[in-house]
């Protein structure tokens, strides 16, 4: 019995002992690389001495993120040249470049935290190096031996370079020649107008850091003539009457009369414009409007009966488009409403006798049965199918001789308010999954449904 027990206490004491980590560890080779996975993470323990010239270590082995390198594991590689360590590494142990004899350059993408020690002993060639700000210690002797390193090229500020530790370890690096973020030139991204700051980048040559700045739009370069811009087409702030509230402004109307391309203000008074009041616009000759993406709010009527209407820019900022508020824009011609449009009210577009072409947001979208009424697209027969009005996936209204049954097609994800409002011989409908969302109403009316 005792000898029994000796041999289970024996057995624990295996299983005890031996580390959890190494049952998930196992020696595989990829290419020049032998390495272990461990807890889904890859680890280099070593290479093919014979590798050679420049490499850049691999940020994954067989699809497991490589994030550390074991002791010695490039000690002696005497052929290699130079070494880029990607980011996905956060760790490396002693001596893993030592002796690399011929190596000159070595850059270190953010990810490492320290630099171990004896990383670099004996690397008697290496020139330059490339330091991460992510690197907060540099532990002894890590470039014992470097006698050519030259050039430290630190992807940080000067403060944070001199917060590194260990430094005073490797009296190499004081006699360095330090260089801090070297950002080339300015580029510009978009070229700024007279009412629209562009922008402009710069890249950090040593770790490819942007900065971004804007180019001031010039504001004095603004040539108005009868209240609107020529260059740009902006409208002055003299013609248009604004109130504020909450510190952002209103549009209530103009001053005089408004005509051609125009461009509304993003600001007035220094005040961000979010909301177009009821008939601000109303009836002016415009032809082409382009709304700031500041707006959210467009009110009933505002651009109501704008006969030379032909196109408007409705920006991806707008959440409401009230009632009237193109109506009888009989010029207009398409009009695409933007993913963040939630609400579209009742004859929003009603009588733009030439609207054909329309474009509605993919989602949900709470919408009047009635928008579009009167319009080319409404009009025309081709765009009803069983005498259902579909635009995109919205289904927008039903004729009053859609009876008995109807399926709503599948991939519509709204139905219109009062949608299906005069179909008196409804009895039963049918509603796909893709449906999200039903607007108040949709089947009012509909006295003889009595199946959905």
């Amino acid at each position: 019995m005792k000898k029994c027990l000796a041999v289970l206490i024996s057995i624990a004491l295996m299983f005890v002992v031996l580390p959890i980590n190494t049952l998930n560890a196992s020696a595989l080779t990829e290419g020049y690389y032998t390495y272990e996975v461990i807890n889904g993470e890859a680890t280099i323990t070593g290479c093919d001495k014979s590798i050679s010239g420049n490499i850049t270590i691999p940020s994954t082995l067989d699809g497991y993120p490589v994030t550390r390198i074991n002791s010695y594991a490039f000690k002696d590689c005497t052929s290699l040249t130079s070494v880029t360590i990607p980011g996905s590494i956060t760790w490396m142990a002693e001596e893993v470049f030592a002796f690399c004899y011929n190596l000159t350059t070595v850059i270190i993408h953010d990810g490492i935290k320290a630099i171990s020690p004896g990383a670099f002993w004996g690397c008697s060639s290496l020139t330059s190096i490339t330091i991460p700000y992510s690197v907060t210690n540099i532990a002894i002797a890590a470039f014992d031996g470097c006698s050519s390193l030259k050039t430290v090229y630190y992807c940080g500020t000067k403060e944070q370079w001199n917060n590194v530790g260990g430094k005073e370890y490797n009296q190499i690096l004081t006699s360095a020649t330090i260089y801090y973020h070297n950002f080339g030139d300015w580029q510009t991204r978009t070229e700024p107008t007279v009412c629209k700051d562009g922008e402009q980048f710069r890249v950090c040559l040593i770790c490819g850091l942007e900065e971004n700045d804007l180019i001031k739009a010039e504001q004095e370069n603004h040539t108005f003539k009868n209240g609107v811009c020529t260059a740009c087409h902006v409208i002055s702030e003299e013609k248009l009457t604004y109130d504020v509230w909450d510190g952002e402004a209103t549009i209530t109307g103009k001053v005089g009369t408004i005509t051609g391309d125009v461009v509304i203000p993003s600001t007035l008074g220094g005040y961000p414009v979010t909301t177009i009041w009821s008939n601000a616009f109303t009836g002016y000759g415009i032809t082409s409007i382009i709304i700031p993406d500041t707006v959210k709010y467009i009110a009933a009527y505002a651009f109501s009966g704008c006969n030379s209407l032909i196109s408007v820019t409705i920006p991806n900022s707008v959440k409401t488009i009230s009632g009237w508020a193109f109506s009888d824009c009989i010029s207009l011609k398409s009009v695409a409403i933007p993913d963040s449009v939630d609400l579209i009210d009742i004859y929003a577009f009603g009588g733009c006798s030439s609207l054909n072409s329309i474009t509605l947001p993919d989602g949900d979208i709470s919408i009047w049965a009635q928008v579009f009424y009167d319009t080319a697209y409404y009009n025309n027969s081709s765009n009803w199918e069983e005498g259902v009005l579909y635009i995109d996936k919205h289904l927008i209204e039903a004729k009053a001789s859609v009876s008995g049954s109807y399926a709503i097609k599948n991939g519509t994800v709204s139905i219109a308010t009062s949608a299906f409002s005069s179909c008196k011989s409804l009895t039963y409908i049918e509603i796909p999954n893709s449906v999200l969302g039903i607007s108040t109403s949709a089947f009012s009316g509909c006295s003889s449904l009595s199946s959905i």
